[in-house]
């Protein structure tokens, strides 16, 4: 089956938290099997920043300095020659700029950079705009770590998480056409949370064969989903807390991306839920895909 080429918008932030997103992104256009990959590079300049620089020069010499700047950013990472285009949008915010570009230049993924590197401590590992971005998701969005090198070995695969809802359907579509572009193996993984109080522990029957009939019973069920989607991939049914468990295969698997859906919590279910691909964003040492559902979904 052949794949089709995708519009890849590459958010230039012009510090070093976006040189991890550019480099995914040119690595994902040299892998493609599909010709044609377009990588456009593009520098949100924020209307806030712009009040005190039009004091003295012109928006046009501001924006052409900032084009510069990015063509300055791109050689210097040697990473130029993989970009097909590069621009600036201004807007009133960059989330705000960068969903604009997605929609004015059809693009079908939205790739950018975050705060913290795979390791070590922080308050903030996202970032503002990329906080924003995965509330929104104008379109596929990956999260990209600042210090992340383009994966080397050949077998690291596309790993999703499937959930057996409509959530994830998208999810896992998008997983197993970057599977087929980039020549990796589909690893479906259903995270089974098994609570440590569990009522059938009052029956004669150990905890082990519960849970390996628990097990036993999602493997199957995983696999009927995938099979009713026309979707082929390795499936893995794994005890625990889904956040937790995708992190964890993801690390061991060495990923080259994992992917998940997004349910778009409202701005009062975020204050009482967890986003799991925000967390996972914010926390993964791999790309992270997260895949809006459907429009009307």
């Amino acid at each position: 089956m052949s794949v089709a080429p995708k519009k890849w918008i590459v958010g230039l932030d012009l510090r070093e938290r976006s040189q991890g997103a550019m480099h995914w992104a040119a690595w994902v256009s040299r892998t493609s099997v599909a010709p044609g990959e377009q990588l456009i590079g593009l520098h949100a300049v924020e209307d806030s920043n712009l009040r005190v620089a039009l004091r003295y020069h012109s928006l046009d010499a501001v924006l052409d300095g900032a084009r510069h700047a990015c063509e300055q950013v791109l050689e210097t990472t040697g990473m130029r020659h993989a970009f097909t285009e590069i621009h600036v949008q201004q807007g009133d915010s960059a989330d705000d700029a960068l969903s604009v570009a997605a929609a004015f230049h059809g693009a079908d993924v939205l790739v950018i950079g975050r705060q913290a590197l795979r390791e070590g401590r922080y308050l903030q590992r996202l970032g503002r705009v990329a906080r924003r971005l995965l509330r929104r998701l104008p379109v596929p969005t990956v999260v990209v770590p600042p210090d992340l090198e383009p994966p080397t070995r050949p077998d690291a695969p596309i790993v999703v998480a499937c959930d057996l809802d409509d959530d994830s359907a998208a999810a896992v579509v998008f997983a197993a056409d970057m599977a087929q572009r980039l020549g990796k193996p589909l690893q479906l993984v259903h995270a089974l949370p098994w609570p440590d109080d569990y009522g059938a522990r009052i029956l004669p029957v150990d905890d082990a064969t519960h849970r390996q009939e628990h097990v036993r019973e999602a493997e199957a069920a995983l696999s009927a989903w995938a099979r009713d989607r026309g979707v082929s991939g390795a499936c893995e049914v794994v005890l625990g807390d889904t956040i937790e468990t995708l992190l964890q295969v993801a690390t061991e698997r060495e990923a080259a991306l994992l992917v998940t859906g997004s349910r778009r919590l409202s701005t009062l279910e975020r204050v009482f839920l967890t986003s799991t691909g925000t967390e996972i964003a914010a926390r993964a040492s791999c790309a992270v895909a997260v895949v809006p559902p459907p429009e009307g979904a």
